[in-house]
């Protein structure tokens, strides 16, 4: 239940509010669409990386945690960590190939374990 806290809150924070009725964005209408929490990013590989972006969720997808994209060179993901297990080296390489899939290879990718206290 902590960790599932956790991640609502720091969603509800980084999506932000919805302005008209001040709930919480969906992850799929984040406040800024390059700093969003909850992001889902399709496991197969996409033939084309201007595609629609999947549904929160959608079926074939792996969540990020929080993803950041300065539009700099360098797409930064926060992955979330309540629990004692640390980020794991597959779910790095799961992570760095989908988000190169989204943003191209020619971007840095910054992937961090946060541990909230």
């Amino acid at each position: 239940q902590f960790g599932t806290a956790v991640h609502t809150i720091i969603a509800q924070k980084v999506n932000g509010l919805n302005p008209l009725t001040q709930k919480p964005r969906s992850p799929d209408e984040p406040a800024d669409p390059n700093f969003r929490a909850e992001f889902s990013l399709l496991k197969a590989l996409a033939e084309d990386p201007f595609a629609a972006l999947p549904r929160y969720g959608q079926q074939g997808t792996i969540r990020i945690d929080v993803l950041e994209n300065p539009e700099n060179g360098t797409v930064c993901v926060y992955d979330i960590k309540t629990g004692r297990q640390p980020l794991t080296l597959a779910r790095i390489k799961e992570i760095g190939e989908f988000v190169v899939q989204r943003y191209g290879s020619e971007k840095r990718i910054i992937i961090m374990e946060v541990r909230p206290r």
